[in-house]
């Protein structure tokens, strides 16, 4: 029999640093162990204005130096580049609606952590505990001046227009801890899945919906459970239970194909 070859896809998102994506696309694609890179999605910040406009300096910033690197991947014509147009402040979803695609398809996941904000990076340890991705930053060979890209404004730091710092630097693949994850069963499943459609105002409203032979002391334990491994959450007045609904990791947990009941 033939082991397929397996393809390598490749996610970046580029923000103010896009030679240093550049240097890690640059050395996947010529890594012998790989193979190649078959595939690469370039997000970048998609955010707009009313006008249509890009909505502040760190999506302006973003949608010129993607423009900039697409360009320089232009050569590449055998690689399938896919320009995606995200909201940073949730590509958590982005990177799970990719890794669904690619795992389907049975490619390796790539994927440059260099341009994420750490609570991103955080999350992401929770996700890949459901996908076999692969994750590395492509560290800068010395640390650029910030005073000459960026401005103080409000207390807050601004990114000067129309800048770029063209970095070089190395890459390095990094071991994120899995966080691990344990395994559920039929009820919680079940459970899960239900609180998908939305919230609960009662654990009687739960149960019924649940349609299946269940006490009252176990649904309530069940509940208990998931909410202590940070997938629901409620609202508990005495023995009353209230406004039952999925958290953040929840709902990523609810929308995994390969979540199942085992």
């Amino acid at each position: 029999m033939v082991r397929k070859i397996p393809n390598n896809t490749l996610i970046t998102f580029v923000s103010r640093d896009p030679g240093l994506n550049l240097n890690g696309i640059n050395e996947l694609i010529a890594d012998p162990k790989l193979g190649g890179v078959s595939r690469i999605y370039v997000l970048y910040d998609g955010r707009k204005n009313k006008k249509g406009d890009p909505v502040d300096g760190w999506a302006e910033i973003s949608v010129a130096n993607k423009t900039d690197l697409i360009h320089k991947l232009g050569p590449f014509k055998k690689i399938d580049i896919h320009e995606v147009e995200v909201d940073p402040n949730k590509i958590i979803e982005y990177f799970r609606d990719i890794f669904v695609k690619e795992s389907k398809e049975e490619n390796e996941i790539y994927l440059d952590a260099t341009s994420l904000r750490r609570v991103t990076i955080a999350k992401l340890s929770f996700l890949i505990t459901f996908f076999k991705v692969k994750i590395f930053l492509v560290v800068p060979d010395e640390l650029y001046d910030l005073t000459k890209t960026f401005t103080e404004k409000d207390g807050e730091m601004i990114p000067l227009a129309n800048w770029s710092t063209n970095q070089e630097g190395k890459l390095e693949m990094i071991d994120v801890p899995k966080i691990g994850y344990p395994k559920l069963r039929k009820v919680p499943i079940k459970i899960i899945k239900i609180l998908s459609t939305g919230k609960y105002d009662s654990t009687k409203s739960l149960k019924s919906d649940l349609q299946m032979k269940i006490t009252e002391s176990r649904l309530r334990d069940n509940l208990r459970k998931l909410r202590d491994i940070g997938v629901i959450k409620y609202e508990k007045d005495g023995k009353l239970i209230s406004t039952i609904e999925l958290t953040f990791f929840g709902k990523l947990l609810a929308e995994i194909p390969s979540f199942k009941i085992s």
